[in-house]
């Protein structure tokens, strides 16, 4: 079935069929429905998804003249999609249903974050930006695992969500990586660089967010100080660091930090104090003014130049969203995992068929992100031999909201729901792809593990493989993180004019032999 491009104003979607109504078993996200008796609700589950699509005359992204992604950005749409089913999932249930005139709080919250604004975490804006660190400039069509990865990337900064996001690479997924992931507190990444316009680069220091043990809820944790600075600390003066928190707040593409202001509001501070507590103003106690500062936080402020965030090091979450961190246990964040795969050489072979199904059946599916050689898609269940998906390949208005996003407790919100899925054959499948599966706590992680070897693994057993540990000839997880934003495959050379999806096949050709693969002779 051809998937056409639509001009839709802002009433909700039905896509006409073109094919027979729908018959027999089908499963769409890990729900089995029997049509045409379940029809009312399988529609009404498909209408609940976010539904992300083409959007024209947003705001340039940065650096561009960008205001549409129509063309190279159906990819992006597709991992948007994805991802807003597993954040419904984590913070309303996969049996929460959409209706119009919605009033749930955490629905909007959700939403907002894929408004395409630079204030929103996971926007067309910021999911583009991060292109460049894997060689997909702006207006350049992402591969599967470049989206993967693009979503791990923004999630850490995702603070109310606090998703840990792990890329299974080389067609292995290792249990115990992805336990210790979870295990580990959401934090800010660090290495945020901040350049004078002198050329000096300092780094902001990261800040962790850990739940608490008496009430739950995430709290900041400081950022370390250096032992040979903690003691040189007045015990009348608190630091003078600015808050990563209020750094944060700024436009999230590119902040401008006037340090001079901020330098005078720290002198008149330091000089109160000194006044009540009858000593110089210092810095240390010693008030001893060449005392190492406490951080690169200090030594912005002391520098006086006019400094420039660079925003696509980090995408920060609303402060309010600290207090609200939401979690499935104690110490254990909630997973989404992507494996990407490629099923096949030029074309997707048809012995993954029955197994890619059975994906598509786990309680933990969120869904595929795939499509033709031409068009990504989101990929929410099958029926038969076909596929069921969404398709971005709508071009509609961008909803524009005066202000902040966060200010607003709704919006127009139709035109992010559609109440029909499409369907295509599977074997006119491109055969790269990543699929998806989240995981609210532990025992979902164990429980998926043993679905995946007991419904998917044995009607295909090199579909992928799930270790409980990494392979000796494997580098430490810390190493490998620095390295898994690579694209393991390689995409066919695009035409001169950017490389839209539109106008090549966005084939990917497996780059062999697969780093993973053992050193000769070692087995």
């Amino acid at each position: 079935m051809e998937s056409l491009t639509y001009e839709v104003a802002s009433e909700l979607v039905a896509f006409a069929e073109v094919t027979p109504p729908l018959k027999g078993e089908c499963w769409v996200l890990g729900r089995k429905y029997c049509l045409p008796h379940d029809k009312a609700a399988m529609t009404e589950d498909i209408r609940s998804r976010l539904w992300c699509s083409y959007r024209k005359n947003f705001r340039a992204i940065s650096g561009t003249s960008y205001t549409t992604d129509a063309g190279w950005g159906c990819t992006l749409r597709c991992g948007q999609m994805l991802l807003g089913h597993t954040l419904i999932c984590n913070h309303l249930g996969r049996d929460w249903r959409w209706h119009p005139q919605e009033k749930e709080e955490k629905y909007w919250k959700i939403l907002r974050k894929f408004l395409d604004t630079r204030d929103s975490d996971y926007s067309i804006q910021m999911i583009a930006l991060q292109g460049a660190d894997f060689g997909r400039p702006v207006g350049q069509w992402f591969g599967p695992n470049n989206i993967s990865q693009a979503i791990k990337k923004l999630a850490v900064h995702d603070s109310w969500s606090g998703l840990a996001v792990h890329v299974a690479m080389d067609m292995v997924v290792v249990i115990e990586d992805m336990k210790t992931l979870c295990r580990r507190p959401h934090e800010i990444p660090s290495g945020v660089k901040v350049t004078t316009e002198s050329g000096e680069t300092l780094h902001m220091e990261p800040m962790s967010y850990s739940r608490s043990q008496s009430t739950g809820l995430a709290a900041p944790a400081p950022p370390p100080v250096p032992a040979d600075t903690r003691q040189h600390r007045s015990k009348t003066e608190p630091s003078t660091a600015p808050s990563l928190e209020h750094a944060l707040g700024r436009s999230h593409e590119e902040a401008h930090v006037h340090a001079g202001s901020a330098r005078k509001r720290k002198q008149a501070k330091s000089e109160e104090t000194s006044l009540k507590a009858g000593a110089k103003t210092s810095i240390g106690s010693s008030g001893d003014k060449s005392q190492p500062s406490s951080s690169a936080h200090s030594k912005l402020i002391e520098s006086g130049d006019f400094m420039k965030l660079s925003m696509s090091d980090f995408r920060p979450g609303e402060s309010s969203e600290l207090a609200e961190a939401e979690g499935s246990e104690e110490g254990f964040r909630p997973l989404l995992l992507f494996i990407p795969l490629r099923l096949g050489q030029d074309k997707f072979n048809p012995d993954y068929t029955e197994a890619l199904k059975a994906c598509l059946t786990l309680p933990q599916s969120v869904g595929i992100i795939g499509g033709r050689p031409r068009h990504a898609l989101y990929c929410i269940g099958y029926h038969g031999d076909h596929m069921l998906y969404l398709d971005p390949h709508t071009t509609q208005q961008t909803v524009h909201i005066p202000g902040p996003a966060h200010k607003h407790a709704s919006f127009p919100d139709v035109s992010y729901h559609c109440s029909q899925a499409d369907r295509i054959l599977i074997s006119d499948l491109d055969p790269s792809l990543s699929i998806g599966f989240f995981c609210k706590d532990e025992a979902a992680i164990d429980d998926l593990c043993r679905r995946l070897h007991k419904d998917v693994l044995c009607k295909m057993r090199h579909m992928f493989e799930v270790t409980e540990s990494r392979p000796v000839y494997w580098q430490p997880m810390e190493m490998a993180s620095v390295a898994s934003t690579r694209e393991p495959f390689m995409l066919v050379t695009a035409d001169s004019d950017g490389g839209s999806d539109s106008d090549h096949d966005g084939f990917e050709l497996v780059d062999w032999p697969p780093a993973g693969l053992p050193p000769e002779g070692v087995l």
